[in-house]
Parts: C-alpha cells; structure tokens; sequence
C-alpha cells in the first residue's frame, strides 16, 4: 500500500516455496481507485496465480513461469490531463510510467512461460475526449517457450453505446521479444454492420510501428 500509494487488500496470500519456480496464490485482491472517481476499486481480481523464476533473478532476469488471473476488473478514467486514476506516487511521472509499462526496446518485454486471463473486464473512460469503452475479456492467453503459445483474445463489449466483437491472434512471446523477425498479428473487429479485418506483420510490434498489413 505504501509503494502504490493506494490501499492494497486480499482476502488470502499464500507461498508454496521451492528453489526453482516458487508460486504465488493470491485470492480476491482490490487495489483502491483514486479519491474523487466514482468506481471504488482501480484493480480487483477473484484470483491471481503465478510464478517466478528464481535463477535468472541473480542475474537481473525477471521471469515468470506461469501467470493466470481470474475474473479481472481494470478501471482507467480521465478526467483532465492532470486527473488520471491511474497515476501512481510509485510513477514520478507520465515518462516513467510509459518506460515501465511500454518497454522501448521487443527484447525487454516480460519473458512468461504461459499465461492466461479469464472473465475479465477492462473500462476506459476519457471525459476530455468522451470515450466511454467496456471490454469483456472471455479469454486472453499467450506464452513463450515450448510449445510457443500463440497470443489469443476474444471479447466483446461497447463503444459510445455501440456493440462490438474483438478476435485478435497474434505470434508466441518468443516472437514479440525477437526483434530480427517481424511479428504477426490479425485483428477481427465487428461492430454493427461495419466488420474490420486486419492480418500482417509488425516490426516493432510494442511501439506499434512499421505495420506491413492487408486492411479489409
């Protein structure tokens, strides 16, 4: 609570240790909104698992073997270019949080061997520009490694009142962290009558630049 600068709870937070991949299970966590938004929570999940890679942490590698969150709840809102729920005392401003959330360079992307997010909800609600988005995640898996899992989400949700339909694949992390080969992605987006299909390659996908794509 301290670092965040928000109220942290978790109704449970247990450690099953051992010396290569200890886990971590944590049950119905809620991070508090900022004062003055409307939503109480900023963060809240029924259940977050995952673990960590003790090894490469001696030399410098942050890893993470597994990661699965339950029924997720992401509420970002901007009210003014100086009220965002989401600036955190941790984050000294808006470079650092880019910097920590947006890696500049596909090789310092987290490293994750499996992942998945399941029944979650995202909402983005910018006041200065009236955009008000809910996205219902059903599924977004992704993972690196053997078996290279390929990045899967499919949700729905509205837009300005409108309905619409998400389906985005894309390459394994292992893809997005090299940067000598572009990396794939196709994006199905329906909303009412108008359907958006998007299929080709990024070259550097975390920036979201250099797209070589068919837009149909």
């Amino acid at each position: 609570s301290k670092v965040l600068g928000r109220s942290l709870a978790m109704k449970e937070l247990r450690l099953i240790w051992n010396w290569t991949d200890p886990q971590i299970e944590i049950r119905g966590i809620k991070i508090a909104n900022t004062e003055g938004f409307k939503d109480p929570d900023l963060f809240a999940a029924d259940a977050l698992d995952l673990r960590i890679k003790i090894w490469p942490l001696l030399i410098g590698q942050f890893q993470i073997s597994d990661l699965r969150i339950d029924t997720p709840v992401l509420i970002l809102e901007k009210k003014s270019e100086d009220a965002k729920n989401w600036d955190l005392p941790i984050f000294s401003n808006a470079r650092a949080v880019t910097e920590t959330v947006v890696p500049e360079d596909r090789h310092d992307f987290p490293l994750v061997g499996t992942s998945s997010i399941r029944n979650g909800k995202i909402i983005y609600r910018d006041l200065t520009k009236k955009i008000d988005l809910e996205l219902i995640l059903a599924l977004a898996e992704g993972g690196s490694g053997k078996g290279n899992t390929d990045l899967k989400i499919t949700g729905k949700g509205t837009l300005q009142d409108k309905v619409f339909s998400l389906d985005m694949t894309g390459g394994s992390i292992d893809e997005l962290r090299d940067s000598s080969k572009t990396y794939p992605l196709t994006v199905n987006l329906q909303m009412g009558d108008t359907r958006v299909d998007i299929k080709g390659h990024f070259k550097e996908p975390i920036q979201m630049t250099g797209i070589d794509a068919t837009l149909s």
